[in-house]
């Protein structure tokens, strides 16, 4: 049952044949009691978490970016065939209509 779950959150059909490892990796050290944070601050392990969950959350704010609709703007100048001067000024919208829930899948 907890197979077929996880099967569903990454995004595969569900058919039990995902494996696990037989082993967890190894938990870091018991942090001391009365240790300055300024150390824990400097530990590898620490460090890489942090960056898991600023990864995690940027990840769901970019998600989150996409039901908004996007503008663009664009500007251009340039010379035509006969030299003259000729400039331009451009801008868009982008949303998304419909998507069939493809943004909320990611």
């Amino acid at each position: 049952e907890a197979a077929r779950s996880l099967e569903t959150l990454i995004g595969r059909y569900p058919s039990s044949k995902l494996k696990g490892a037989d082993k967890l990796g190894a938990t870091p050290p018991a942090i001391p009691v009365g240790q300055p944070s300024a150390i824990l601050e400097r530990r590898p392990d620490i460090i890489a978490a942090e960056d898991r969950v600023a990864a995690a959350f940027y990840a769901e704010k970019g998600t989150e970016m996409l039901h908004l609709p996007r503008f663009t703007f664009g500007a251009g100048a340039g010379l035509d065939a006969l030299g003259d001067a000729i400039a331009g000024l451009t801008a868009g919208i982008f949303a998304p209509l419909y998507t069939g829930g493809e943004i909320d899948a990611e």
